[in-house]
C-alpha cells in the first residue's frame, strides 16, 4: 500500500544535530500522511520522541552546551523579531562564546596575581595592579553587555493590552475594529459585555492580546458587578491600558 511519496535524508554520526544516525522524512502536507507514516513507523517499533528530547540528546552528546539548549526553547517562544534574534544568535553559540571568552581572561587574571604572590620583584616582571585592574574592568564591561542584551529574553511575553471605560463608550466596537471579526457583541443596552474577550493581533513582529473588558460604573446587578471585578483584574495584569471616553 503506498502512503506518499517521499523524500528521505540521512545524517549520519556525528553530523546530525543529536551527534547520532537520523533519517528525516519530507512529505506531502496534510495531517492524515503523516498520520499513516508515524503509524506504519511505531508498527515497526519506533515510539515518538518526548517533548524537547531532539535538544537533550544534542546536550548529553556535547554538540551543544546549556545555554544553546536554553536558547532553543526561548526562541521557539519568541513573541516578537527582537528578542528571536538575541536567541538564535545564542543557538549559534554566540552567548557560549562570550562566556568562555571571559572564563578564560578571570583564569589568565588569576595565574597572573597567583605568580605575583609566589614569585618576589626580583625574579620577574609584574603587570601591577593597573594593569589587572584594566583586565577585570574589561570583563565587568563585557558581562554587563550580556546582562543589557538579556532584558529582551526577560520582557519576550506577549503585550497585553486592556481596553475599558464606562458602559457603551465603544470598547467592543475598538476592539472588533482592530481585532478586524464582530467577535464581542455591540449593543445599545448598558452591561452587554460581561465578561473579558481576548484576541491576539500580530503588529510589527510582535504579538498583542487585546481585551475587551466590561464596562465600569455603580451597579447593583450581581452579574455585572462580576464583570467589573474581572475588569479590575485586567486592568492590573496588562502591560497597557486603553481608556475609551464617550
Amino acid at each position: 500500500k503506498i502512503i506518499d511519496q517521499a523524500v528521505c535524508v540521512f545524517y549520519k554520526s556525528p553530523k546530525s544535530f543529536t551527534s547520532e544516525h537520523m533519517l528525516e522524512i519530507s512529505t506531502h502536507g496534510g495531517k492524515v500522511i503523516v498520520q499513516q507514516i508515524i503509524s506504519l513507523l511505531l508498527d515497526f517499533g519506533a515510539r515518538q520522541a518526548s517533548p524537547g528530547e531532539f535538544t537533550y540528546r544534542a546536550f548529553i552528546n556535547q554538540k551543544i552546551d546549556l545555554s544553546q539548549a536554553e536558547a532553543i526553547n526561548a526562541a521557539i517562544s519568541s513573541s516578537n523579531q527582537i528578542s528571536s534574534f538575541y536567541h538564535i544568535n545564542s543557538i549559534r553559540g554566540g552567548l557560549s562564546k562570550k562566556i568562555k571568552k571571559t572564563q578564560k581572561t578571570i583564569i589568565e587574571a588569576l595565574t597572573i596575581i597567583e605568580h605575583e604572590l609566589d614569585f618576589n620583584e626580583e625574579e620577574i616582571d609584574f603587570l601591577g595592579e593597573q594593569k589587572i585592574t584594566e583586565i577585570l574592568q574589561n570583563v565587568y564591561n563585557n558581562i554587563d553587555k550580556v546582562l543589557d542584551s538579556s532584558f529582551f529574553q526577560e520582557k519576550d511575553t506577549n503585550i497585553r493590552v486592556a481596553i475599558v471605560g464606562v458602559p457603551n463608550s465603544g470598547k467592543s466596537s475598538l476592539f472588533n475594529l482592530i481585532i478586524g471579526d464582530n467577535r464581542a457583541i455591540v449593543s445599545e443596552i448598558k452591561g452587554t459585555t460581561r465578561d473579558t474577550i481576548e484576541g491576539i493581533i500580530t503588529y510589527k513582529n510582535t504579538d498583542f492580546t487585546l481585551v475587551d473588558t466590561a464596562g465600569i460604573r455603580k451597579t447593583k446587578d450581581s452579574l455585572e458587578l462580576l464583570g467589573i471585578e474581572k475588569t479590575v483584574e485586567e486592568i492590573k495584569k496588562a502591560s497597557i491600558v486603553i481608556c475609551v471616553d464617550d
